[in-house]
């Protein structure tokens, strides 16, 4: 593949659970970055490698907030935001 496709087909890529979030804009530039995906090889799995353990991460850090929320009593008056629907936002 060339590297213009390569750009096309990795920026049709999403990330697992910042779905919201383009492959090619969750790498950093310079190092590790968008050029060093585009070339392939080891250091192309390697970054690809380290961006999916980040993602797992922010699933992981976002299922635990969410597990906070849960127990949390809004209706209770010690509460700061009194509304539930203030403490998910």
């Amino acid at each position: 593949l060339s590297l213009t496709d390569r750009y096309q087909f990795v920026s049709k890529l999403r990330l697992r659970h910042c779905c919201e979030q383009a492959v090619v804009n969750a790498l950093a530039p310079g190092k590790d970055g968008l050029l060093e995906v585009l070339n392939g090889g080891r250091t192309c799995n390697d970054t690809l490698d380290k961006l999916l353990i980040v993602d797992a991460l922010a699933a992981r850090l976002h299922c635990e907030f969410e597990e906070v929320l849960a127990r949390y009593d809004c209706a209770q008056p010690y509460s700061v935001i009194h509304n539930c629907t203030h403490c998910k936002v």
